[in-house]
C-alpha cells in the first residue's frame, strides 16, 4: 500500500473535521505538552496532519514548532486555517517507516500514527527515528489505540498498544513516567479507547541496536581481504575471561582498558563484550 496515497485521498475526500480522530481542542495534547515543554523548547508533532493542536501551541507562545506527516495535503488544511501563523511552524512531509531526518526535539508528540504500524521492522524505523530526535533528558507523549480499543481505523488495520508494549519497544534509555486511559467519541459518536503514555529519555543508558536479522547488510556481502580467523587454541570458551589472543594483541591492548566502563553503560557482562570485539 502507498501511504502518501492513501491518507492524502482521506484528506482530500472528507472535511477535516469529520474524521475519525479529529478533535475541536485537543486540551489532552496540549496539556501534557505545556506540562513537559517550555515555550522556547522544540516540540515535534507527529502525525499532525490538520490537527488543531498547532492552532493552540501558537496561542500560547510556542515558538520552535515541527509539523510532520506523510500527507500534503493534511498540511494544505492547516496552512489555509492558519493563514499567515502558518509561516511561524516548520512543516515536513515524510514517510515516518523510512528515517527520514528531522531536527533535534525536545518533546515528541504522537496522536494515532503508532498504532497505524502494524510490522515489525516498521516499529523498529519509528524507535530508532525517536532515538535520533529527542534529545537527552527530552520527553516522548504517545497516544495509541488501547488493548480494548479498535482493531482497524480508516480502513486500516491497527497495532493496540499499552505502557508495558510501548516501554519494550522503546528500550532501557526511556523511563515511562505516566499512563493514561481516555474514550475519544468520533465526530459520528463512535468510541475509541486509546491509551496515553510519557516518557522520558534517560541521558545515563545507552541502548545497544539489534543486530539485523540480515548479516551481511551490516558487514557487506563479502568479508575482508585478511586473515581474521580466530586460532582453534583460543575458541570462545577458552579466551572468554582467560589469556587473549594473541592473533589480535593489538586490539585487545587498545580496547581493554575502557571494556569495564562501556559494559555498566550496556548492561553486559565485560567478558562478553569481550568475546564481541573479536567476532
Amino acid at each position: 500500500m502507498d501511504r502518501e496515497s492513501h491518507w492524502n485521498r482521506v484528506y482530500e475526500s472528507k472535511p477535516a473535521d469529520t474524521v475519525s480522530w479529529y478533535q475541536s481542542n485537543p486540551e489532552r495534547s496540549a496539556s501534557y505538552i505545556l506540562k513537559y515543554a517550555q515555550p522556547s523548547q522544540t516540540v515535534i508533532d507527529v502525525g499532525a496532519g490538520a490537527s488543531r493542536l498547532v492552532d493552540a501551541l501558537l496561542d500560547v507562545g510556542y515558538k520552535n514548532l515541527i509539523m510532520f506527516d506523510i500527507s500534503s495535503a493534511g498540511f494544505d488544511v492547516a496552512k489555509a486555517r492558519l493563514g499567515s501563523r502558518s509561516e511561524l511552524v516548520q512543516w515536513v512531509v515524510g514517510d515516518i517507516t523510512k528515517r527520514p531526518k528531522l531536527p533535534p526535539a525536545d518533546l515528541w508528540h504522537d496522536r494515532a500514527v503508532l498504532h497505524f504500524l502494524t510490522e515489525t521492522h516498521e516499529q523498529y524505523a519509528y524507535r530508532d527515528l525517536v532515538a535520533g530526535t529527542v534529545s537527552p533528558s527530552g520527553y516522548l507523549v504517545l497516544a495509541t489505540f488501547a488493548p480494548d480499543g479498535p482493531e482497524r481505523c480508516s480502513g486500516l488495520p491497527v497495532q493496540r498498544h499499552d505502557g508495558t508494549s510501548l516501554t519494550k519497544l522503546l528500550g532501557p534509555e526511556f523511563e515511562l513516567l505516566h499512563e493514561d486511559r481516555e474514550i475519544h467519541v468520533t465526530p459520528a459518536g463512535a468510541e475509541q479507547r486509546f491509551c496515553w503514555t510519557m516518557f522520558r529519555r534517560s541521558p545515563s543508558k545507552l541502548r545497544v541496536p539489534r543486530r539485523s536479522s540480515n548479516p551481511a547488510a551490516l558487514r557487506g556481502t563479502e568479508r575482508p581481504s585478511c586473515d581474521c580467523s580466530v586460532p582453534a587454541s583460543h575458541q570462545k570458551s577458552q579466551y572468554m575471561g582467560s589469556p587473549k589472543p594473541p592473533h589480535y594483541s593489538g586490539i585487545w591492548r587498545e580496547t581493554t582498558s575502557d571494556v569495564a566502563a562501556i559494559s555498566k553503560n550496556i548492561y553486559i557482562d565485560k567478558y562478553q563484550f569481550r568475546a564481541m570485539l573479536l567476532l
